[in-house]
């Protein structure tokens, strides 16, 4: 009997930890698209794409789908490289990781090589491993990256941006002060800067002739065809930002010139230029790559885009990379999902997130500022780079521009009210109003005295609300006329608004979110257990659960913003840029920088009922690795006096962050790598919590 009692214990502790242990969030698979910045290609023809701040991709069938690597952080893999035995090299801010495995697992290698910012790399016929770094020169390995030495006789800058060698075994370093070459393996280098007009390299490469190409980002492109003696100027190209050499010998440039990504191709040793992109529509170009049969691979803020006749023609190839950098979010009556992101356009989930289509088709650029839908279902979408605002009648498949809109800013936000009105709020022209879904478009600015608009918001009355810079103005009669309704405000920068089922009116400011129950009157503020007093998003599901998204996570209140609660369990990033509920009340958080996230239950489900936390949770910091600053989270299911101390590898303590009595709840702090006057050093740090009995410890990074 006694044993069927332990036992029966012994599960019921077990199934109160698993439901206490569940999260909130669980991330969705995309949306797809990707910042690609580095690319690399193995001896088997399988690619591999270094992402910013996401990882590592690879494919095997020429792009056509993407598999993310596991066992390796999300940093950022600035430059990918295989030897001749094709083991894989990826630099990072923070040293490199090997593979011996094609990818499939990874470790970091040690030495002098660790903690270092490795911009470059270059492998020569000996697979020796030269590493470029942002401040400590030049580091080659020998022994396939088990140890490194410093090489930098003769270097007068340390930046090192480029690495490349030629046929000879000659290496080429290009520096902030100049192109250094040196004939010993990185013994010795000497300066090599004959006809060259630029210190700032950003690309060197080498051709089969041995002919030396060097791109810059202020003075276009050199060639050298006699070791580096002396150089010839190509052309004028600013902002080179990639350097490939095909098969052919044939030159691809990428660069990106502010307004959009440009690749262009020289067949003639880059005395003459052709633009190879047109139709492309991306942000910016960071890598290229090229396999036989004439395939350019192209990695950019938009993700992948590849041509199989030379630049030809160009098709997206962005299956299974994840587009990390979330602008906005919107929910149609079918409860279709639409993401608006930072570089790689619109995409579409039809299934609540598990799976997702990229829906671009012609949208001009790919930088998004905003996405609504209408009663209809009519999908609105704004772009940032050409400050345009396109419609789509067929669940986003295709997008016409509405031509009639005309603007010098772009638009920020966008509010339809119940007769499907349009107001489209820009960034320096005030508000724009359309009574014919978008076809013609007039100005409706009466009274408003700051025209820079970041959020609109419309009430079941048909009062619409703008909210500036300046505070938030109530047009009463379809925006024909402001009025300043500012009273309570404390902070008057204005970063987004809603309006609940009951009329309430919410506004997220720069220095704490507001309440009025008077249409706009007077306004309190609501932002008690808000660590941070920036708000970015805002959403409302349909008992009145309000959502709060800033720095520090996503916020819940259940009595109309009186009380806010942390909810970010089984969230990978708290920098919320975006959120919305589906009809189901199931909530979505779109990220700044690890794409979208959903909540695994309904949010009006009996498991998100409870405000206080049922198990004590200690997070991971983020971000991390850090610098200056990261935030450290965490949660207590008990008052009690807290602790939160931060250790060095030797276990000497560096600072106490908290220490004092606390009810039970979930808690923030933020941790800066300068302690009172002290600069700490780059490397590993611990953070210990204890409350009562509890303790637990977790490391973090501090890396410059």
């Amino acid at each position: 009997m006694k044993k069927l009692v332990l036992v029966f214990n012994l599960l019921l502790i077990l199934s109160l930890n698993i439901f206490s242990q569940q999260n909130f969030w669980e991330a969705t698979s995309g949306p797809f698209a990707g910042h690609i910045i580095s690319f690399t290609i193995n001896s088997n023809g399988d690619i591999f794409a270094g992402a910013y701040s996401g990882g590592i991709f690879r494919s095997t069938d020429n792009g056509e789908t993407w598999l993310k690597l596991e066992g390796i952080p999300d940093y950022d893999f600035q430059v990918l490289k295989v030897n001749s035995a094709d083991v894989l090299f990826a630099g990072m801010p923070g040293g490199i990781f090997r593979s011996t495995n094609n990818g499939n697992s990874w470790e970091e290698l040690a030495g002098e090589i660790q903690n270092n910012n490795v911009w470059s790399l270059a492998i020569d016929t000996s697979d020796y491993i030269y590493a470029g770094t942002a401040s400590s020169g030049v580091l080659r390995s020998t022994d396939n990256g088990e140890t490194w030495t410093v090489i930098n006789t003769g270097l007068t800058n340390l930046g090192i941006p480029a690495l490349a060698n030629n046929s000879a075994g000659h290496l080429f370093a290009g520096t902030y002060s100049g192109i250094y070459k040196s004939t010993d393996n990185g013994n010795t280098w000497n300066l090599k800067n004959n006809g060259i007009t630029s210190n700032i390299f950003s690309q060197i490469a080498v051709d089969d002739s041995d002919n030396v190409f060097v791109g810059t980002y202020d003075a276009g492109m050199f060639r050298s065809s006699n070791n580096g003696e002396n150089w010839s100027h190509l052309n004028t190209l600013t902002n080179i930002s990639t350097l490939s050499i095909n098969s052919n010998n044939e030159l691809l440039v990428g660069f990106h010139d502010g307004f959009g990504g440009k690749l262009f191709r020289s067949t003639n040793l880059g005395n003459d230029w052709t633009q190879v992109n047109f139709g492309l529509y991306i942000n910016a170009i960071f890598a290229v790559t090229t396999k036989t049969n004439n395939q350019i691979y192209i990695g950019s803020y938009s993700g992948i885009f590849r041509s199989t006749n030379n630049g030809g023609t160009w098709k997206e190839i962005k299956f299974g990379l994840t587009d990390k950098w979330i602008k906005c979010l919107t929910v149609d009556s079918n409860n279709n999902i639409f993401v608006g992101t930072e570089y790689g356009g619109i995409s579409r989930t039809t299934d609540n997130g598990k799976n997702w289509i990229g829906s671009n088709n012609g949208i001009s650029t790919r930088s998004i500022s905003f996405v609504k839908s209408d009663s209809g279902n009519i999908i609105y979408v704004g772009t940032n780079v050409d400050k345009k605002v396109f419609r789509s009648n067929d669940n986003g498949q295709n997008w016409t521009e509405l031509i009639n809109l005309i603007t010098n800013d772009p638009i920020r936000s966008f509010a339809i009210n119940q007769d499907n009105h349009l107001f489209a709020g820009s960034y320096g022209s005030g508000v724009f109003r359309s009574t014919d879904g978008g076809e013609n478009w007039t100005q409706a600015n009466n009274g408003l005295t700051q025209l820079s608009i970041y959020s609109l918001a419309v009430n079941s009355s048909g009062n619409i609300f703008a909210g500036t810079f300046n505070g938030i103005f109530r047009s009463t009669d379809n925006g024909d006329n402001w009025t300043l309704k500012s009273n309570g405000l404390t902070n008057s920068r204005i970063h987004c608004m809603l309006i609940n089922n009951d009329d309430y009116l919410f506004a997220g400011t720069m220095g704490g979110l507001f309440f009025s129950t008077d249409n706009g009157e007077n306004w309190i503020e609501r932002s008690n257990g808000l660590s941070s007093n920036s708000t970015s998003s805002l959403t409302v599901n349909s008992t009145n659960m309000l959502l709060l998204g800033n720095s520090g996570g996503v916020y819940r209140s259940i009595d109309n913003g009186e009380y806010w609660s942390l909810r970010n369990d089984g969230l990978a990033n708290y920098s919320i840029s975006s959120l919305i509920f589906n009809s189901s009340d199931i909530a979505f958080a779109g990220t700044n920088g690890d794409g979208v996230f959903r909540s695994i239950n309904s949010t009006t489900s009996v498991e998100n009922i409870n405000i206080l936390p049922t198990a004590f949770v200690l997070n991971q910091n983020y971000p991390n690795p850090f610098n200056p600053s990261t935030k450290i989270s965490w949660q207590s299911p008990v008052s009690g006096w807290q602790t939160l101390k931060v250790y060095d590898v030797l276990g000497n303590e560096v600072t106490t962050l908290v220490n004092e009595y606390r009810p039970a709840g979930s808690y923030e702090v933020e941790f800066k790598s300068t302690v009172g006057s002290h600069q700490l050093a780059n490397g590993i740090y611990f953070y210990r919590l204890q409350v009562e009995s509890f303790v637990e410890t977790k490391k973090m990074i501090l890396l410059k």
